[in-house]
């Protein structure tokens, strides 16, 4: 009979355990609900939640002839390849705010890459972080896409893939989709 009763309590108890667990999770989605998610095309102005205002207005691989840029970063261990997007962006809000280049992930699928400060700074020499209110600036965004991140069957197709630059993931995640 005790064998009976402790089985009974070990059953009851899962089933306790059980439903707890599926209030807490029930719980934590209702309170962190998912963002919602912006995608824009390229040549569209949209702005952030910092008061800037965006616009992607070009995109494409480097070419051949910008082999020099590449100088210092090429390695015999995989391929990289060079791709480049042009932005404006403007102050919106009153007061001055800095341009943090950490924000610029380029994506693909589940890769992602952020923006190649050394290369930035060859391809921007006139390049000012902040912007006063009012004011606007263009510059260029440069990011390795590196051989060693996918398979050789993806690598073989990886200028017909699909990009998009993700500006802000919370609260909401902005992104523009990227042609190369």
């Amino acid at each position: 009979m005790p064998k009976k009763i402790i089985k009974r309590f070990a059953i009851m108890l899962s089933i306790l355990c059980t439903f707890i667990i599926i209030i807490l999770i029930f719980r934590v989605n209702v309170r962190f609900r998912n963002s919602k998610q912006y995608v824009y095309q390229m040549n569209e102005y949209f702005e952030c939640e910092n008061q800037l205002q965006y616009s992607v207005t070009n995109a494409g691989f480097f070419s051949d002839d910008d082999k020099e840029l590449f100088q210092d970063i090429e390695t015999d261990e995989y391929e990289i390849i060079g791709c480049y997007i042009d932005i404006s962006v403007v102050n919106n809000g009153e007061t001055s705010i800095h341009i943090n280049l950490a924000d610029y992930v380029l994506t693909s699928g589940g890769w992602g890459q952020r923006v190649n400060y050394p290369l930035f700074t060859k391809v921007n020499k006139q390049y000012n972080s902040t912007l006063k209110p009012g004011e606007s600036t263009e510059f260029r965004l440069p990011f390795t896409v590196p051989s060693s991140v996918f398979t050789d069957k993806q690598w073989d197709k990886v200028m017909e893939r699909e990009y998009s630059l993700v500006f802000s993931l919370y609260p909401a995640k902005q992104e523009v989709e990227i042609n190369l």
